[in-house]
């Protein structure tokens, strides 16, 4: 790592990026779960996104770059995102393993809960979660 900056450092500086899509920094969002450096000047930080689903994973990585830019030299800045879906993982609680339920009801027959529910799944899917499905009458 370079000698001018610290792991804390850099941690303080990450922290103050702000979120290009929720206009808050990420430390106040406590999405940076990680900054590793090496002696070698490269910077590793891990990010943690709230949903799968979370749009532009590119534009975080380019505000930590831009972060540290004006260090001389500055850092080479790679990014790791893990998605970390906030809940109450209501799965769990009513005796399944997994860790969230959605479910998608109506009193009324016909009306398309069966494609709600595989689109809700498959977009889920596209975005990344793994899913599962069950289609019940009840």
């Amino acid at each position: 790592m370079t000698h001018a900056i610290s792991v804390a450092d850099l941690q303080a500086r990450f922290a103050r990026v702000i979120d290009p899509e929720l206009g808050l920094p990420l430390g106040e969002l406590r999405m940076i779960r990680d900054v590793v450096a090496s002696d070698a000047g490269e910077v590793t930080v891990t990010i943690e996104l709230p949903t799968p689903a979370y749009p532009n994973r590119q534009r975080i990585s380019e505000a930590l770059l831009a972060a540290v830019t004006d260090l001389s030299p500055a850092p080479l800045v790679s990014t790791a995102f893990r998605v970390v879906t906030k809940g109450k993982n209501t799965g769990g609680s009513i005796g399944l393993k997994v860790k969230n339920v959605i479910a998608v009801g109506s009193g009324k027959g016909g009306v398309g809960k069966s494609t709600v529910a595989a689109t809700l799944a498959y977009g889920l899917q596209l975005l990344g979660a793994e899913v599962g499905l069950m289609d019940a009458d009840v």
